[in-house]
C-alpha cells in the first residue's frame, strides 16, 4: 500500500503488485487524516474478494475504521471500533495471513501491557475477535509480531542472539498460541558483538527456516539487512541501494492479477 497527500488533508491510496507492477487507485475517503502504515489488504476466499482496511482517528477519543470491497465498493464504509483496545488499532500497522487481518503491538517490558493482546479480523465476515498472549514472561526485553503469510509469530527476545518463536493457530474463539523451535544465531556472532550490533527480527523469507533481520546505526544512517538461515545457522547480508537508510521487509503474495479488470 502505499498514498500521497492530496487536497483537504485526504490521502488518495494505491494497492501496488511489484511483481507485475500493476497500480489500482482507491477512492479518497471523506473522514479524518489517513495514514498509509496504518492500512493493510486482505483477501476473502470464499467470496474472492480483496478488502482494505484502514484506521482513521477523526475522533478526539475514538478511532473507526474505513473498510472498502475493491472493485465493488466506490466508497469507504465507516465501522466504529469504540469496543475495541485502541492502543493496538492506533499504534501499529495491520498483519495479513491467508483470510486474516491482525493488529498487535511488540515492545519492550514498558509497553507490556499493551502488546498482550491481539485484534484479528475475520476478512470475509469482518468479525473481530480478541486473543491474550497467554503468557508473562518478566525478563525477556523485546517481543516482535511477524506474519509468515500463512500465519501469525511472535518472536520473544530472550538474549542478544536469541529468540523464542510462538505461533498463533486461530480458532472459533480466537487464537491460540503454541511454542516453536527457538531461534539462535551462533554464526558470526562474535563480529557482531564487537561492533555492539543488535539485531532485530523484521520478517520471514521462507517459514522457520530463513529469518530476515537488521540494524540500524544512527551514528552513521546506515541500515543493514542480513538473512539468517536457521537449518544451516549461515548468517548473510542483504545489499541494498544507497537511497534506502530505513526500510522494513514485507510478505508479498503476486495475487493481484484480476485487479486489472476492475
Amino acid at each position: 500500500m502505499e498514498g500521497e497527500f492530496q487536497k483537504q488533508n485526504r490521502r488518495l491510496l494505491y494497492i501496488i503488485n511489484p511483481l507485475t507492477r500493476q497500480v489500482f487507485v482507491l477512492p479518497p475517503t471523506s473522514v479524518g487524516i489517513q495514514i498509509p502504515k496504518l492500512c493493510g489488504i486482505g483477501y476473502a476466499a470464499a467470496s474472492m474478494e480483496y478488502k482494505v482496511v484502514l484506521t482513521l482517528s477523526c475522533f478526539k477519543d475514538s478511532s473507526v475504521w474505513g473498510i472498502l470491497t475493491v472493485g465493488v465498493d466506490s466508497s469507504w464504509r465507516i465501522v466504529r471500533t469504540d469496543h475495541l483496545p485502541r492502543s493496538a488499532l492506533r499504534l501499529c500497522p495491520p498483519l495479513t495471513t491467508e483470510g486474516f487481518m491482525h493488529w498487535a503491538v511488540g515492545g519492550d517490558r514498558g509497553e507490556r501491557k499493551i502488546g498482550n493482546q491481539v485484534l484479528t479480523l475475520d476478512v470475509e465476515t469482518e468479525i473481530v475477535t480478541v486473543s491474550c498472549v497467554p503468557f508473562n514472561y518478566g525478563g525477556y526485553d523485546h517481543w516482535t509480531y511477524l506474519s509468515t503469510g500463512r500465519c501469525l509469530t511472535l518472536l520473544i527476545t530472550c538474549g542478544k542472539f536469541l529468540w523464542e518463536v510462538w505461533e498463533m493457530k486461530l480458532g472459533n474463539k480466537g487464537g491460540e498460541w503454541r511454542k516453536m523451535d527457538g531461534v539462535i544465531i551462533d554464526l558470526g556472532a562474535r563480529m557482531f558483538e564487537q561492533f555492539g550490533f543488535k539485531l532485530v527480527p523484521d520478517g520471514w523469507l521462507k517459514y522457520l527456516e530463513v529469518l530476515v533481520l537488521r540494524h540500524y546505526c544512527p551514528s552513521l544512517n546506515r541500515l543493514s539487512i542480513f538473512a539468517y538461515n536457521l537449518l544451516t545457522k549461515e548468517i548473510s547480508p542483504i545489499g541494498l541501494p544507497n537511497v534506502c537508510t530505513r526500510c522494513r521487509p514485507a510478505v508479498n503474495k503476486n495475487s493481484l492479477v484480476w485487479l486489472a479488470g476492475c
